[in-house]
């Protein structure tokens, strides 16, 4: 009797035996059943119905939760920064806070401003450059407020998020999928020239000589 043969006798002893036996764990397919019996060790089936309920109308094949197993993504709370009009040589630090939204740690690789009067920095006080899931960070951004005149750059960096919204540009692996890429802050406003305060000239003194 080969493998085929026995696995058929198994199920016609089983089918004979519990004729009319129901699962109580609810799923789309073998796959999704497969899914529900192993969480079923770890809780009761209740709560696997529960949970499984909202997931696998949309997720019931193995290529679906693959894409789930790696998700990075990093949300600021605003992408633009308005300094409005500021004073020539005033401060012109300004901060980006942006959150780790996935469920995998954050990388941010390199942020480079648009020319070099615009220098952000990412990295922590230790030195390091990674955010787990749910941490927040800064991206600070330095503008030499020397230059008098609008204010119009660019911050690109570049990390290891996947999320579309932010991506400006989609880093791929060989299959196409979205391993990271680059996204975008931008800052704007003027920096005012100094007011010249003019000196009137005071009349000249003592007696004017004419000649007739």
């Amino acid at each position: 009797m080969n493998e085929i043969q026995r696995a058929r006798a198994v199920l016609k002893i089983l089918n004979n035996t519990y004729p009319k036996i129901t699962v109580p764990l609810k799923s789309r397919n073998v796959f999704t059943l497969l899914i529900s019996v192993l969480l079923s060790a770890q809780c009761t089936d209740v709560n696997v119905n529960n949970v499984t309920k909202n997931i696998y109308p949309k997720y019931f094949k193995p290529q679906h939760f693959k894409k789930l197993g790696r998700n990075v993504k990093i949300s600021t709370k605003a992408s633009i920064y308005d300094y409005g009009q500021i004073e020539k040589s005033a401060n012109g630090e300004c901060v980006f806070v942006f959150t780790n939204t996935g469920n995998q740690p954050l990388n941010i690789t390199n942020a480079k401003g648009s020319c070099g009067c615009t220098v952000p920095s990412w990295r922590k006080k230790d030195g390091s450059s990674t955010w787990a899931p749910g941490e927040s960070g800064e991206i600070r951004v330095r503008y030499d407020t020397k230059r008098v005149g609008v204010i119009n750059k660019s911050v690109t960096i570049q990390s290891n998020a996947m999320n579309s919204d932010n991506i400006t540009r989609a880093k791929k692996d060989s299959e196409g999928k979205v391993i990271g890429g680059t996204s975008t802050i931008r800052i704007k406003g003027e920096v005012k020239a100094p007011k010249i305060n003019a000196t009137p000239m005071k009349p000249a003194q003592g007696p004017v000589n004419s000649s007739e």
